[in-house]
Parts: structure tokens; C-alpha cells; sequence
């Protein structure tokens, strides 16, 4: 007898308890008739897509140009991007090379521009690699005495455009490091910065639970 009441006493001190519905949401639990605010933490999603933008420079010891990058990745993902030095003036006079005989007055012109595009490939959480191709022109000129525009043919190179590089993503930061090559010829250091994001999904506002009278859904 004493054991049935006991039984009996210990379900009546439990039953409340498990009287939690199965309906959840990432807003609100239903506990004791009431609603309550369940804490969230804040985790990455690893298949959202994320989005690159970067800005760079292309250092090369006889000039220097600037890119933009854009792109997007889960575990891998793709990119474009577009360098210049904003000179796309293309046009001269007369080609030689740079052991020509002529009155060169010691002025010189350089073009560049190049467009690429390829793989992003997250290998790690925080680091991504990347490579690609494209076409890539570069240029130099020379003005001679009389004013004429002379083409350098042994330091002017276009053709395929080549680039490899690391990236390190220190949350929404992204650096990055790399190096191209137009027509296998021309090297250039690429180094940037820029952001990565992603858009997360529309918010779907919680049902709220409600109790009727008794404790009953």
C-alpha cells in the first residue's frame, strides 16, 4: 500500500514536467501553460552560399595595376574578375625593340587590362584557393624625338592570361595572394582585400502555442 502511494505521488510531481508539446521552433517553447524564449546561438551554415567581393593591386616591378574581383562559393564556387591601370590606349606608330637605334626622348607609356575568370575552392574553413584564365594584354611605349610612338615588342605581351592564389577568411574578412601571367611572360604579384557574406534566408515568424483551459492543446 505505502508502495502504491508513493508510485502514485512521484508520477502526480513528474507529470508536469512531461507535459512539454512536441511543436517547437528556433523562437519559443511551450512548458507549464506558458511560453517561453529559448536562447539561440548563432551558427555558420556551411551549404549557404557565400559572396566575394575583393579589391587589389598587381605589382609588378615596372608597373603597377589595379583589379576587382567578384564571386561566389559553398565548398566550391566560381569567380571573375578585371584588372587594368586604366590606360587602354592601344594605338603607336612604329615597333622595334628595346635595342632600336632612335631618338627616344626618355618618356615612356604603359598599358594593361586583362579579364579572368575560374574556381574558388574552400579546402578549409578559413582557407580558400583559387586559379583561373582569360585573355591579358600589356603594353609599353616609347616617345621618340620628332613625337612618333614606338611599340616595345620585347616588353609588350598579350595572350593567355594565367593566376593561382590563397585566400584567408577571418569571418567576413578576406585577404588574399596570388600570381598571374600574361602570354607566360609578363608575372605580376596580386595581393587584395574584400568581404565574403551570405544572404540568409527569409525569417518564417514562429506559431505561437496556445493553451485552452486545463493545460490542453
Amino acid at each position: 500500500m505505502k508502495n502504491t502511494i508513493f508510485s502514485f505521488i512521484l508520477v502526480c510531481c513528474i507529470l508536469p514536467w512531461l507535459n512539454v508539446p512536441a511543436q517547437t521552433n528556433n523562437d519559443t517553447i511551450y512548458r507549464n501553460g506558458k511560453i517561453q524564449p529559448v536562447a539561440q546561438k548563432k551558427v555558420e551554415n556551411a551549404n549557404e552560399t557565400k559572396y566575394l567581393l575583393l579589391g587589389g593591386m598587381a605589382i609588378n616591378p615596372s608597373q603597377t595595376s589595379g583589379f576587382v574581383m567578384i564571386g561566389a562559393v559553398k565548398k566550391v564556387g566560381g569567380y571573375l574578375k578585371f584588372k587594368t591601370n586604366l590606360n587602354f590606349d592601344e594605338s603607336f606608330g612604329q615597333e622595334g625593340k628595346s635595342t632600336d637605334s632612335r631618338y627616344f626622348t626618355g618618356e615612356t607609356q604603359t598599358g594593361r587590362y586583362a579579364y579572368t575568370g575560374g574556381i574558388l575552392w574552400q579546402i578549409a574553413s578559413p582557407v580558400l584557393i583559387y586559379g583561373g584564365l582569360g585573355y591579358g594584354n600589356r603594353w609599353l611605349n616609347w616617345k621618340t624625338v620628332p613625337g612618333d610612338i614606338y611599340r616595345i615588342d620585347d616588353a609588350s605581351y598579350k595572350g593567355v592570361e594565367l593566376e593561382t592564389g590563397l585566400m584567408l577568411k577571418i569571418q567576413k574578412l578576406v585577404v588574399s595572394g596570388g600570381i598571374s601571367a600574361t602570354s607566360f611572360n609578363y608575372l605580376e604579384a596580386n595581393i587584395g582585400v574584400g568581404i565574403m557574406f551570405g544572404i540568409p534566408p527569409p525569417k518564417i515568424k514562429a506559431a505561437r502555442v496556445k493553451a485552452s483551459h486545463g493545460g490542453k492543446r
